[in-house]
């Protein structure tokens, strides 16, 4: 026979292979579990589920047989540690153990009757988190039950759901722990249960170039990660609210960006732009409670040399390519990098620039002899260009970082 789960529920839980990519923003998938877990939490109602009814195979055994079959101890309390949620791998895995209820390999089974000897299952959370258990209920012949279940955090309730298949769901981000989960059978009945507790947390799981998940809980939530070299860093993410750079240096965390908003509820990801040098970083954010949160984060290295005096000043080729750099978190207020370019002889001249950064200001300045001194300022992911008739000399960019916590990606070009 074949069971069907409630309409939404098992989108908490089924239908994730769809998994997160490394594609960059503006044509990234969004991550299917996410949206799943979301269309069953009120806090998030307006987000769909893509798959609208699930169909679970019960197979030819039917729990009553697996429990009796000395798979386990009927009335026995039961131990597990709940499964974390966290990435593509995780999610995949749960797919594949819930679309398993023919053997419910990796499902906990039980008796479950009205009274004291019913199923109990103490369930450890390694981090905090909301806890999800997707559960099956069934009579002794294999047919659809209602079962009670309640989640216990000591005496205290904070779960409740009623019937034959379903998730229950947290009422709040639980801390690290063990909870027990009480199953029942209706009064004068028993019946069998299958459960599967896992959860998503709200703890440092560490940032990483593919998408991870984490649920708010209406404090900071921070995402630890390294860097080495001079890179530009991007930040993909969601729903993390305000978020922000700190770096780890003399022993404490020092923030080095500004702040930037990410929230975007068409499921599409925010991006912000920064620029680091080698170090330990986290990225901080205040999501709301109960809003999952996607995020990653991207780099790319920038080796080539610059000069910090107009004397060392590069030279750029007429007609060729853009030089890139960067201007990092931790490079001092004030600090410029030094370009030049040679006319031979009385032209029009045009000279490009671009930035990518989403935190502070950036001044480019173009000057020389018989030019009056040409000033743009960037705060943000720009272009801009000076233009005009030149004569024969040599003439100079200037790229200054203009606060503390300025950071970007630049490029210069002498276009002709």
């Amino acid at each position: 026979m074949r069971k069907r789960f409630l309409k939404g529920a098992v989108c908490a839980a089924l239908a994730v292979s769809m998994a997160l990519g490394t594609v960059m923003v503006g044509a990234s998938d969004k991550m299917e579990l996410k949206e799943h877990i979301a269309s069953i939490d009120t806090a998030n109602s307006g987000i769909n589920c893509r798959i609208t009814s699930v169909g679970v195979e019960q197979g030819k055994i039917p729990l009553a047989k697996s429990a009796r079959s000395g798979r386990v101890t009927a009335r026995s309390v039961q131990y597990d540690t709940a499964y974390l949620v966290y990435n593509a791998y995780t999610i995949d895995k749960v797919n594949m153990d819930l679309q398993d209820t023919t053997h419910y390999t990796n499902w906990i089974l039980g008796r479950t009757t009205a009274d004291a000897n019913t199923m109990v299952v103490n369930i450890t959370l390694q981090k905090s988190g909301y806890l999800y258990v997707p559960f099956i209920g069934q009579d002794e012949n294999g047919l659809d039950q209602n079962t009670e279940l309640t989640l216990y955090q000591g005496n205290t309730k904070v779960g409740w759901t009623y019937g034959s298949s379903g998730v229950l769901k947290s009422q709040k981000v639980l801390g690290r722990g063990t909870y027990q989960l009480v199953l029942k059978a209706p009064y004068g009945k028993i019946g069998y249960a299958a459960v599967y507790p896992y959860y998503v947390t709200s703890e440092n799981i560490g940032m990483s170039t593919s998408s991870k998940l984490i649920v708010g809980n209406g404090n900071n939530i921070v995402q630890t990660f390294k860097i080495s070299g001079r890179r530009q860093v991007w930040i993909d993410s969601d729903k993390a609210g305000y978020g922000y750079i700190q770096r780890y240096t003399s022993g404490k965390w020092k923030t080095v960006s500004y702040q930037n908003y990410f929230y975007n509820s068409n499921g599409k990801l925010e991006r912000a732009y920064y620029a680091l040098s080698t170090g330990t970083y986290r990225f901080v954010m205040k999501p709301a409670n109960g809003n999952f949160v996607e995020f990653r984060y991207g780099s790319k290295l920038y080796s080539g040399s610059y000069a910090t005096k107009k004397s060392k000043a590069k030279t750029l080729g007429r007609k060729k390519s853009a030089k890139y750099n960067v201007l990092t978190a931790t490079d001092a207020k004030g600090k410029s990098h030094y370009y030049k370019i040679k006319v031979t002889k009385r032209r029009s001249t045009r000279i490009n620039i671009t930035t990518a950064q989403n935190s502070g200001n950036i001044r480019v300045t173009v000057y020389g002899k018989g030019l009056k001194t040409k000033n743009l300022y960037f705060n943000g992911s720009k272009s801009g260009y000076v233009k005009g008739t030149l004569r024969k000399g040599t003439y100079y960019i200037r790229v200054t970082k203009m606060t503390q916590n300025t950071s970007g990606r630049y490029s210069v070009q002498y276009k002709y």
